[in-house]
């Protein structure tokens, strides 16, 4: 079997049902592709279109134009396949929103460009790797929310200023109020080439797709490299003492700075695995897996037994 996928893979399930489903459908199965390593270029074209174009829409209702920007980075292949499937989709008006926000963003200066691609971080923030339990509890926080959104006009709306793009942003939810952008991309979808399959069929198909690769173990590992590089010290810590332990990590839920550990308190990571919760506590040289009742150490782990350089600074 070819590792590229030749055509958009869909559902009967979801072509039964509303133009919603169908697109709804596509987004699980690109998303589904991406993490079995499959690029941009091993995926069929037309499926990425409506991909992005629903990835375009979800941000600028959700968080504005502004959300767009920052979490595209304006990456030209998005950009190139958001503007081919708002045209093949009809979506003309649609297309010059797209256009008009991205020419307001282009006259900007520099440095606003820079805060809505980059966020709100000052550089010092990104350039700080030191450990730090409150930032990354409240990171972890946000995911728990399971909130996507990026909230970067915060700061204009409590000064009350009106942001760049706030006319734009009631231009979109207006226009697409009167032509709905995902009823045009449901519609264009169900008339396209399609490889239509049961729903239980799906995960076997994507699973083809991705086993077809010639280099799938190289991308694997260099996918799991990125991800380590990218992994807090906290959450690699907790991954060991799951190790050792013989458990499954499921969930990081939330940092406790007061927990009450050899009759001192200190900061705590709570976390829950396949054989209940836990909580990770550190000392100098060595962190500890407690069962967070009766404080009973299940798995124990030395720094330096970790082997990765980013633990140099674990200790808390």
């Amino acid at each position: 079997m070819s590792s590229v996928q030749t055509k958009p893979i869909l559902s009967e399930e979801s072509l039964a049902a509303g133009n919603d489903d169908v697109v709804d459908a596509n987004v699980s199965i690109v998303n589904a592709l991406f993490d079995g390593y499959l690029t941009d270029a091993e995926i069929a074209a037309d499926a990425l279109r409506s991909y992005y174009a629903d990835f375009y829409l979800t941000q600028v209702l959700e968080g504005g134009f502004e959300q767009f920007i920052f979490t595209s980075d304006l990456d030209e292949d998005l950009l190139g396949y958001l503007r081919e499937g708002l045209t093949a989709m009809g979506a003309t008006e649609h297309l010059a929103l797209l256009e008009k926000g991205l020419a307001e963003f282009a006259a900007l200066p520099e440095e606003e460009q820079d805060f809505y691609l980059n966020g709100s971080l000052d550089d010092d923030d990104e350039d700080d790797d030191d450990y730090d339990d409150e930032d990354d509890a409240a990171r972890l926080a946000d995911e728990a929310a399971d909130d996507e959104s990026v909230d970067d006009d915060d700061d204009d709306e409590a000064d009350g200023v009106e942001g760049p793009f706030d006319d734009l942003d009631e231009e979109i939810a207006v226009q697409n109020e009167h032509t709905d952008l995902t009823e045009l991309n449901g519609a264009w979808l169900r008339g396209l080439d399609l490889e239509v399959l049961p729903e239980a069929d799906i995960d076997a198909a994507v699973d083809a797709l991705s086993a077809a690769l010639p280099d799938l173990a190289e991308r694997q590992a260099a996918a799991a490299e990125a991800a380590q590089a990218q992994m807090p010290d906290f959450e690699i810590i907790i991954r060991e003492l799951c190790d050792v332990a013989g458990y499954e990590l499921q969930n990081i839920t939330l940092g406790q700075p007061d927990f009450e550990y050899n009759g001192e308190s200190g900061f705590a990571w709570h976390f829950s695995t396949d054989h209940g919760d836990f909580v990770m506590v550190e000392e100098e040289t060595e962190a500890f897996m407690l069962e967070p009742a009766t404080g009973k150490v299940v798995a124990a782990v030395e720094f330096e037994e970790i082997d990765d350089e980013e633990l140099e600074d674990a200790s808390v």
